[in-house]
């Protein structure tokens, strides 16, 4: 008897156990180049994302810049 409450208990767990994912939900993404990257890009500042990683280096950007992204 104690086997087979061993074994519901140990079925109940194996079932329940909550999913991992290895992608976040609903994480903000900035930028195609830096998520091409690995998100390896702070301090290679070259195109408008790069005031979500490190806002200093806005400073590198040469120009007027624009961005547009959707979800």
């Amino acid at each position: 008897m104690r086997i087979g409450k061993a074994l519901v208990v140990m079925l109940v767990l194996i079932f329940c156990a909550a999913s991992a994912n290895a992608a976040g939900f609903r994480l903000p993404e900035a930028g195609a180049k830096a998520m091409g990257m690995g998100f390896a890009f702070t301090a290679q500042a070259d195109d408008p994302s790069a005031i979500y990683f490190n806002p200093a280096g806005i400073m590198q950007l040469e120009g007027t810049n624009v961005m547009v992204g959707a979800t």
